[in-house]
């Protein structure tokens, strides 16, 4: 039997791809002006990479790929991973807040309810279209 999943989960609480960085340089050991000159990376890279203020993106990972026996394709897709993820749960809240502010703000019994499209679109929503069999029920 399947069971659905309760999705608790913040952004904050997803690992950033730069803390899997920050793992392996803090592992190997490796003197970071050598390794900076290598990679061709400033320290204050690294250190954006780690808090997620810069992206791995392509060029990012070709240069760690040169010294990190890791490939390009692997900093990429933890960039992906965590992008989607972050992604998935903004939505989510966002149909939260959404679903409260209609449940709080909208009276279905209202002459005004097929202003709901402005409502959702005040949200940051899309609009929906509501079919003209719908206005009659």
């Amino acid at each position: 039997m399947r069971r659905n999943k309760v999705h608790h989960m913040k952004v904050e609480d997803l690992m950033l791809p730069g803390e899997t960085l920050r793992s392996i340089l803090d592992f190997n050991r490796w003197d970071m002006d050598e390794f900076l000159s290598l990679v061709e990376l400033t320290q204050e890279d690294i250190d954006a990479l780690i808090s997620g203020e810069k992206p791995f993106d392509i060029e990012i990972s070709q240069k760690l790929a040169r010294k990190i026996k890791l490939p390009e394709e692997f900093w990429q897709n933890l960039q992906v991973n965590y992008d989607d993820e972050k992604r998935k749960i903004l939505n989510r809240e966002k149909l939260r807040r959404a679903q409260n502010e209609i449940d709080l703000d909208i009276d279905f019994e209202d002459e005004d309810f097929f202003d709901i499209a402005e409502e959702l679109d005040n949200l940051g929503l899309e609009e929906y279209d509501i079919d003209e069999d719908d206005e009659e029920s």
